[in-house]
């Protein structure tokens, strides 16, 4: 398996501005969206760009010369790690933050010294201006670059090659590539094939739309020309209420002439948003306008066999998907489990430890059952300041005011980290804080504190909530020792253990005294006698005299699994499949010719056996 480690790519779309982009231009906005935005790394991608663009600007301007802080804060096991991929500095392991946050301060105080020598090119050092504004607006552009391109230009080969530029882009992401292997995970077939069902979604809902707004004035003309015609005709004739699975519902007569209005001035968004809005629309519809992935395959699934070959390509995507989320333990969650499995592969490329930290939602709700919540807690408070904020994203230090108070490494578990990188500013994180009613002491009402309040306020109500913390911390009915014996347990059956046997180990170790490993192995261990047991209970009744294996036919095969023509049509004929067994890539021509080789084998072969 291979990363991608090369220095991001500037290349931007250059022939949108002229009606058409190249397949080219939408391979490397696709390669540029994924990495900078659907990307389990896009957040570190886009920040690294924007401090080397700002750097660049900078010295521009003045000659000045500043390291990047996130190529700076690779960590030691990174670099270790990078040695076996190519030199990579963008894959930051757990023990990198700290030291990119201190990084980044030292960047920040050199933009105000730099400032302060040139404050003539104020603008262009933006010392009062955060790098991770620059990042969010990379990000943004290259969304938006991809949908530019995409629009820009129609027929099959756009999809090649966004789906093309989405796997490459993923490459760059070592949680991707591990689901490469494993399955499942988000990666760039799955962003495309949403792509795909929500432009099939909204074009046919468009289409659908124009021809029923038609519909009146054809079949007037279709019976005076003595045709058949009417209600039955025109709804055949639209054919959208079949095509979408009734998902329209009344939306024709409702839709009036607001949506007359944007279809004659061809504007599709405009169009399909009115639509979505309809008082009549189901919300199957809405789900699926809005990029609702599973929405648009369900609504699409019963006319597969009628859309183009890249719709059914990426109804193909998702059902794989389905089928891998359906595999994957229901104890953790998706992105857990594609987590987990991605630090196991870099554990085990790095001939390092592996441990699984369990999920927060999954050590909660085991807890609950050990201990209700009603006992939890005697005071009956509610979350603190500094928890509420834990739990809002964090917040930033941009000046080193939470440093000052000791709090830049405030954290609790199952909860978060109080300073985050990417947390709210603190202006921000007073008004959620005044929202919530953590002023209302100060200024009576929520409403006041929001308009009144300072982030001195902010900041005096968090040092005294760190300082109360291990007081209430301490009168919480024993939750805490219960949090530490789940998490020990769950920790060690890693996330394809259910939520009831990790239950019964932690009464278990409770009630005997056990250490939470052998807990755990004793459970373990009797629930596969008991599942052993089952399965020979249920052969024991098995009749040894039927072959089919419960199969109506056992030599037939199923019909939604065969392969034919009907799969290649609308494919151009010169469009190349790198998917082949020996590697090469084929036309739909040369597979039509080898379905009749085999169709022809297999005559010779029944003709053989008569």
């Amino acid at each position: 398996m291979s990363f991608w480690y090369s220095d991001t790519s500037t290349e931007r779309p250059t022939s949108i501005a002229r009606g058409e982009a190249s397949l080219g231009e939408i391979y490397s906005a696709a390669t540029d969206q994924m990495r900078l935005v659907d990307n389990q790394t896009s957040a570190v991608e886009a920040l690294t760009r924007a401090y080397d663009e700002r750097i660049k600007a900078i010295q521009d301007a003045t000659g000045e010369s500043l390291p990047n802080p996130m190529r700076q804060a690779t960590s030691s096991a990174d670099r270790q790690y990078t040695e076996l991929t190519a030199g990579s500095t963008v894959f930051m392991r757990d023990a990198a933050p700290e030291l990119a946050q201190q990084k980044a301060d030292e960047f920040s105080a050199r933009l105000t010294e730099i400032a302060n020598r040139y404050p003539e090119k104020a603008a262009i050092i933006g010392a009062d201006r955060p790098v991770e504004r620059d990042a969010e607006a990379l990000a943004r552009q290259a969304d938006q670059r991809l949908g530019k391109a995409l629009a820009s230009r129609d027929g099959l080969r756009k999809w090649g090659a966004l789906i093309a530029g989405g796997m490459v882009g993923s490459g760059y992401d070592p949680m991707q590539v591990g689901t490469w292997i494993i399955g499942g995970g988000p990666g760039g077939a799955r962003t495309a094939a949403g792509r795909i069902l929500q432009t099939v979604i909204s074009e046919a809902a468009v289409n659908g739309l124009t021809e029923a707004i038609q519909q009146p004035q054809i079949q007037a003309w279709r019976k005076q020309a003595g045709l058949p015609n009417g209600p039955a005709e025109a709804m055949q004739n639209v054919a959208i209420a079949g095509l979408l699975g009734g998902a329209l519902g009344g939306s024709f007569q409702a839709a009036g002439e607001g949506i007359s209005r944007a279809l004659r001035s061809i504007d599709p968004e405009a169009a399909v948003r009115a639509l979505a809005e309809a008082p009549t629309a189901s919300p199957e519809l809405r789900a699926a306008v809005s990029g609702d992935t599973k929405a648009a395959a369900d609504l699409l699934t019963p006319i597969r066999a009628d859309l183009p070959a890249e719709a059914r390509g990426a109804l193909a995507a998702i059902d794989i998907d389905r089928m891998t989320a359906d595999a994957k333990p229901a104890s953790a969650s998706a992105a857990l489990h594609d987590s987990a499995s991605t630090r196991a592969i870099a554990a085990a490329q790095t001939s390092t430890a592996f441990f699984h930290d369990p999920a927060p939602e999954q050590i909660a709700r085991i807890v609950d059952q050990l201990i209700p919540p009603s006992t939890t807690s005697k005071t009956g408070a509610a979350d603190t300041i500094d928890r509420f904020l834990m739990r809002a994203g964090g917040v930033q230090d941009y000046k080193g005011e939470l440093k000052a108070l000791g709090l830049e490494n405030r954290s609790e578990r199952f909860v978060g980290k109080l300073v985050r990188e990417g947390g709210m500013p603190l202006d921000q994180a007073r008004l959620r804080a005044a929202e919530a009613g953590y002023f209302n002491d100060l200024y009576g009402t929520a409403e006041n504190a929001m308009e009144k309040s300072t982030i001195a306020d902010l900041l005096d109500a968090l040092d005294t909530a760190s300082r109360d913390s291990t007081a209430i911390r301490a009168d919480d009915g024993g939750r805490a020792y219960a949090e530490s014996l789940v998490y020990d347990i769950a920790a060690r059956a890693g996330p394809a253990v259910d939520d009831h046997l990790i239950l019964k180990a932690a009464e278990l170790a409770n009630a005997e005294n056990l250490p939470p490993a052998e807990a755990l192995d004793r459970v373990l261990i009797a629930d596969d006698a008991q599942r052993f047991a089952a399965e020979d209970e249920a052969a024991a009744g098995w009749n040894p005299a039927d072959r089919t294996g419960g199969l109506d036919d056992p030599l037939g095969f199923p019909d939604e699994m065969s392969f034919s023509r009907r799969d290649i049509i609308g494919l151009d004929d010169d469009f190349e499949i790198p998917f082949f067994d020996d590697d090469r890539p084929v036309t739909g021509a040369v597979i039509l010719d080898e379905i009749e080789r085999l169709d022809h084998l297999t005559a010779v072969v029944e003709a053989c056996r008569l």
